[in-house]
């Protein structure tokens, strides 16, 4: 039988899901899903073994994690994932599991009862959980749909996050040379094509569907030829907190 697939990316670890997230997959295996359950998406190190085991599941399913949609698909694509059959839902977006559930059958188009043409019960589906220990990260994600390879954010990054690839185009090449908390590559694209996950403080930068990044006002003025680009990011308090923290351990004896 060609069972739907379930990929959960726990807000945590696999072995410590929320309430949530295990009645998710209690749901869905109870119905005939086969399910793998993996840590937060956005945390796996680039070299994790588990970016060759998600190429390697075909066929149609759901992913739910704790991202956007949007992020969520460019970051696998990132990685040579394709998402064909497969659709992406936050769980941040649902109120409990069953509304969860009901909207990973409608995107196979699967009914929700276990019991199916000819009266067959359908037999629980498996739980594969796929550990591996992941440390907190922070870069951006590129939507490639809506760069336009400008390269204002290559001239404007200081950490060294962005390269140009083989064909000239640039690319998120050091993710991990990225300073934690600070989004403002995304407040200077024009595509607003910059975004990262994580940032709660703007939903537009965190990928929210339907929402353009406002641009940072030197951003604006550099686009149209009135100024150069500043010196350095318009960091946020946190990163200009460890900026002074910074300079007082360096003036240290």
């Amino acid at each position: 039988m060609n069972r739907p697939l379930l990929i959960l990316s726990g807000r945590e670890t696999p072995e410590t899901l929320t309430a949530m997230e295990q009645a998710v997959v209690q749901r869905c295996r109870d119905d005939g899903w086969d399910c793998l359950v993996i840590p937060h998406l956005y945390h796996l190190s680039e070299s994790s073994p588990l970016w060759e085991e998600l190429a390697s599941r075909p066929g149609r399913g759901v992913l739910f994690c704790w991202l956007h949609p949007r992020p969520a698909q460019w970051l696998l694509q990132r990685h040579g994932i394709a998402q064909q059959g497969f659709s992406i839902f936050n769980l941040g977006g649902f109120t409990d599991a069953g509304s969860a559930f009901a909207a990973a059958c409608d995107a196979v188009q699967e009914s929700a009862p276990r019991e199916r043409a000819g009266g067959g019960i359908v037999a629980p589906g498996r739980v594969e959980r796929f550990q591996e220990p992941v440390g907190r990260r922070w870069y951006p994600v590129a939507d490639g749909s809506r760069c336009t390879h400008c390269r204002h954010c290559l001239q404007f990054c200081l950490f060294g996050v962005y390269e140009l690839d083989a064909e000239g185009k640039v690319a998120v090449r050091n993710p991990d040379n990225c300073k934690p908390g600070c989004p403002a590559c995304s407040r200077i694209c024009p595509q607003s094509a910059i975004m990262f996950p994580l940032y709660d403080k703007d939903a537009a930068i965190a990928g929210a569907p339907g929402q353009l990044v406002t641009l940072d006002a030197d951003a604006r003025d550099a686009m149209a030829g009135r100024s150069p680009w500043p010196a350095r990011p318009p960091f946020d308090d946190l990163d200009e907190l460890v900026e002074q923290l910074d300079r007082r351990m360096q003036r240290r004896p």
